[in-house]
């Protein structure tokens, strides 16, 4: 099965991607991980990325594309994949069906996890990054550090990211309505869309997600 995750911003795909690839067994495409990836390993597309990071503009689609078609041509994503980053615009969204097609396939359904804008500030906004360990997260409300200060884990101070502002997560749900709601709508329109509630505790999400996949697969 070949999957997107689509949803606006602080819905949780990132999350809800993790839980999804070990149950249904295929792994997960992270577009800014394998941008990182490529950067890292200095690929023809990561180095031409970095160059148009360093000037400041915007990446443009056929870069990113080029990244994926060949993360898809490797053999663990044969039988499968979640794909969390792309599309974010109908226009991606075509050149992701070309590049599917080129291998003889095609994406099967976009699952859409849901909420409200005021929740995705509340979840945004309140998220905390450990200094000594970014992958270490934590929140004000849902997840509180020891103490509100010190990372459960390795004990390290607590900040929140520049990018997670109330006025930068409204502007982001801002960008979310203008560009990648009308792609959802364009799954929908193909009968490829399954909406899922994202509130609730991980657990309960990944359970809705599970059981609305199996629905739709029959």
């Amino acid at each position: 099965m070949r999957i997107i995750l689509l949803g606006p911003p602080g819905a949780g795909k990132g999350t809800q991607g993790m839980y999804l690839k070990r149950i249904l067994g295929v792994p997960k495409v992270q577009i800014g991980d394998l941008m990182r990836e490529n950067i890292s390993q200095g690929t023809s597309s990561g180095l031409l990325a970095k160059q148009i990071m360093d000037r400041g503009d915007l990446i443009p689609d056929g870069v990113f594309m080029d990244m994926l078609r060949h993360r898809l041509s490797r053999e663990d994503v044969s039988d499968g994949f979640l794909l969390d980053g792309l599309p974010r615009t109908v226009e991606q969204s075509q050149m992701l069906d070309s590049l599917v097609d080129e291998r003889g396939h095609k994406i099967d359904i976009a699952l859409h996890l849901d909420i409200s804008r005021d929740e995705a500030v509340r979840r945004i906004s309140g998220r905390r990054i450990c200094k000594k360990d970014s992958s270490h997260v934590a929140h004000v409300l849902y997840a509180p550090p020891q103490g509100y200060d010190a990372c459960r884990v390795c004990g390290g101070g607590f900040v929140a990211r520049a990018d997670d502002s109330r006025h930068v997560v409204k502007n982001r749900w801002a960008v979310w309505e203008a560009y990648t709601e009308p792609t959802a709508a364009l799954y929908g329109a193909r009968g490829q869309l399954v909406k899922v509630s994202g509130y609730g505790s991980v657990d309960e999400v990944t359970e809705r997600a599970v059981d609305a996949l199996a629905a739709f697969f029959g």
